[in-house]
């Protein structure tokens, strides 16, 4: 039960991430579109969106893995 709950507050975590991706394609285009602009911090903080993006999906196939194994457990 813990568990789960844990999970579920992690997962709405990653959601509000993934919807953060197309401002970090936003920021990381923009910064790439104009080479006088040093930001390599932002760059950074942007691919760590979409990582955190991809994690998300990892997460969500552990997630359904889980449900598929706790389904045939029953």
């Amino acid at each position: 039960e813990y568990r789960r709950a844990r999970w579920e507050v992690v997962e709405q975590a990653y959601a509000r991430v993934q919807q953060m991706t197309p401002v970090a394609a936003s920021v990381l285009g923009k910064l790439m579109a104009d080479p006088a602009t040093p930001a390599s911090a932002r760059i950074r903080a942007a691919l760590g969106i979409f990582g955190l993006a991809r994690e998300a999906l990892d997460l969500d196939i552990e997630t359904r893995v889980a449900e598929l194994e706790r389904a045939v457990e029953r």
